[in-house]
């Protein structure tokens, strides 16, 4: 299904991996999906049966002590010399067998849940979670939204540092044919400067990613990754044009994917490698001037279709984004 979206052979679709691991959760397109839109909000549901962290950890008190009692008693009974006869023994011995059930199967279960309801919520009455920060899981998941919107963010700067340069007329983002109207160099000796500058380019923008912490390496690779519908190591032209066009740039899709490409094409082979991948997204972010990337944010808002020409909601912000995510996430 992803290589009848991105208009692949069907040869060429038995070498799609089946994975996962290739693949950003969520990613508008992939497997043929739509672009995803937030819904309206829709009333809360009821409260869950679930207990409390207070009442869990009374509730496993209870048991302990409980149980220590049993133990306790047996331990009296047998002491004493009352444990004799048949209708005595048995139900010593079934007291007994109550013990591996409890240590083994309730206690283990309880601690479970208890522990799993610890880090899914958050609690008042106990300094479990210094802070009254959110558990564990729910910190995992705006962790993981948080670098989705920087993915978004990366794009929208790819895309704004293209629509730049096209606009100032600079080498890169022309097409061939005007390049050698304008200077009058031969194709050959145009392809030669291209790729001289492709590898400056290259080179600066692995400088800036060799900075980055391992955590934002990592996000830059999965959109790579989530380009790489073939799991070949490189992005075709009409790849790249396919996820643009997911962004909402229809139009000028093919145009900014020729022209990204050839930013960074080093080796003349007009494909998308993780190395030139890498360099594009820190020639778009690090690499260009605080003013230039807030008007691609400034751009970028008012393409959103929004009530207020200079205010906008949290429901019309996430209809804009290429990502599927929540209204409550998102806010």
């Amino acid at each position: 299904r992803r290589a009848s979206f991105l208009d692949i052979s069907q040869e060429i679709a038995g070498e799609i991996s089946r994975s996962g691991r290739r693949f950003r959760p969520l990613l508008p397109g992939v497997e043929g999906s739509d672009l995803p839109r937030t819904k309206e909000p829709r009333e809360k549901s009821p409260p869950g049966t679930f207990l409390l962290i207070p009442e869990y950890t009374s509730v496993f008190k209870l048991l302990c002590f409980l149980q220590a009692a049993v133990v306790a008693s047996l331990l009296v009974n047998l002491l004493n010399g009352s444990v004799y006869g048949w209708d005595r023994v048995v139900p010593y011995l079934l007291a007994w067998a109550e013990w591996p059930l409890m240590l083994f199967v309730l206690v283990p279960d309880l601690v479970r849940r208890l522990t799993v309801r610890a880090a899914v919520t958050r609690t008042r009455t106990n300094n479990w979670f210094h802070d009254k920060q959110r558990g564990l899981v729910k910190r995992v998941m705006i962790s993981g939204i948080e670098g989705l919107l920087r993915d978004c963010t990366r794009l929208i700067h790819l895309q704004g540092m293209e629509a730049r340069a096209v606009m100032n007329g600079e080498t890169w983002a022309q097409n061939k044919a005007s390049v050698q109207a304008m200077t009058g160099q031969s194709a050959e000796s145009l392809k030669k400067n291209a790729i001289a500058a492709a590898k400056k380019n290259v080179k600066l923008g692995a400088e800036f990613f060799d900075q980055l912490p391992p955590a934002l390496k990592t996000e830059v690779f999965s959109v790579f990754s989530s380009w790489d519908a073939r799991n070949a190591g490189a992005v075709a032209p009409f790849e790249l044009a396919k996820n643009m066009e997911l962004m909402g740039f229809m139009a000028t899709a093919d145009r900014v994917a020729d022209n990204l490409i050839r930013l960074v094409d080093d080796d003349g082979s007009g494909l998308l490698t993780w190395r030139k991948c890498r360099s594009l997204f820190m020639l778009a972010t690090a690499a260009r001037p605080m003013d230039e990337r807030r008007r691609d944010l400034e751009a970028f808002f008012s393409r959103i279709n929004k009530g207020s020409p200079r205010f906008a909601t949290v429901f019309e912000i996430a209809k804009a984004l290429p990502f599927q995510i929540r209204d409550e996430d998102l806010a």
